[in-house]
């Protein structure tokens, strides 16, 4: 993590959370100032141990989840395959981003958290999944069958449990999120007409 500079996790968490409570309501279910909030938000600032602490419990997760960390064993990062020893430091940067990956979509399968239950969450996770699915071949490539394979079945599983969730969900919110979808996929749309995609 960058110094003096929100977690992506953290501020990911809290705009959807503001979605739903506004500032004032985060606020005051964290015991954080709004003006803390607002710079997470625009993701000014790390937050501090504490105020870690306050928004794990907040969303159901621990400090490491926060801050990006991965919970992976050295075991499990080695068992990621890598096929091209001469170039380690971006196939060092694969393992962890395999990893991080990963470790997010047991995060919503495994259900022993809260934010398993948080469709917000689950949303933010269903787009990495769709993104691990989409990866490059050359990428690809660098990751061992087993992995790639363990991967794809868990984004798919992620995938399956956001609509699920999205089904049983308050109408407002899969009005909201439905919304923030087809905003995205026009805003990508543009990008392709103007050639910059």
């Amino acid at each position: 993590m960058e110094d003096n500079k929100t977690p992506s996790m953290v501020t990911e968490l809290l705009k959807r959370a503001v979605a739903e409570k506004g500032q004032s309501g985060v606020a005051r279910d964290t015991g954080l100032t709004q003006p803390a909030i607002h710079r997470y938000l625009k993701g000014i600032g790390e937050p501090s141990t504490r105020t870690l602490k306050k928004l794990a419990e907040y969303f159901g997760v621990s400090v490491a989840v926060l801050r990006g960390d991965s919970y992976y064993t050295d075991e499990f990062v080695n068992d990621i395959n890598i096929k091209n020893d001469a170039n380690y430091q971006k196939l060092d940067d694969l393992n962890k981003f395999v990893s991080r990956i990963m470790m997010g979509f047991i995060a919503v399968l495994n259900g022993s958290n809260k934010l398993s239950e948080n469709i917000y969450f689950v949303d933010i996770e269903r787009h990495r999944a769709e993104d691990a699915l989409q990866l490059p071949e050359n990428i690809r490539n660098d990751i061992s069958p087993k992995i790639l394979h363990e991967m794809d079945l868990l984004a798919k599983k992620v995938i399956e449990k956001y609509y699920e969730m999205l089904r049983r969900c308050d109408p407002d919110i899969r009005e909201h999120l439905l919304a923030s979808d087809q905003r995205k996929y026009d805003n990508r749309l543009q990008l392709i007409a103007s050639g910059k995609e």
